[in-house]
């Protein structure tokens, strides 16, 4: 019986994912985080993704379920962050981004993306997202009243949007 407890031990573990950040960074929301994924099918064809914001002492986090394949899961995992992180500057730290020529991965540090897109496809989701941040500031105010319900709608729409078209 030891072998069979053994086998399943293994497979149960086999994606787990552990971050602990290093003292300099003691100061953040979260010291550290346990992540693990079981895939139901192979491939797996849900993703997840974590990441620290550059600008704040905050932590995203997402699993998205791939259910009609990996692409879409993999896509949303890496862009859908990157929006939500943007969304959260405040419209004076975001003018000041853009006018240094952010690029989508300034806001984030994603702690366990192991893969990069495609160069034709890394620039054609770079145009959207300097699009969606020079619309985002447009749309802001210096008085902008911040609301996180707001922030993750407009984020989730646009990054639709942008996959959409």
């Amino acid at each position: 019986m030891a072998p069979f407890f053994f086998q399943v031990n293994c497979i149960l573990s086999a994606n787990e994912y552990t971050k602990e950040f290093s003292e300099e960074n003691r100061g953040h929301a979260c010291i550290a985080y346990d992540s693990n994924q079981l895939a139901s099918n192979s491939p797996c064809e849900d993703a997840r993704t974590e990441g620290s914001l550059l600008n704040s002492t905050g932590l995203l986090v997402g699993v998205f379920d791939g259910h009609a394949g990996n692409s879409c899961a993999q896509v949303i995992s890496k862009r859908l962050l990157r929006y939500i992180g943007a969304s959260l500057l405040s419209p004076s730290t975001l003018r000041q981004c853009i006018q240094e020529g952010a690029k989508s991965n300034s806001f984030l540090k994603c702690h366990n993306d192991k893969h990069d897109f495609v160069e034709e496809l890394r620039e054609l989701y770079e145009q959207s997202f300097q699009k969606f941040s020079s619309d985002l500031l447009e749309k802001r105010q210096e008085n902008f009243q911040f609301s996180m319900s707001e922030v993750l709608e407009n984020a989730f729409l646009r990054l639709d949007e942008d996959i959409s078209t």
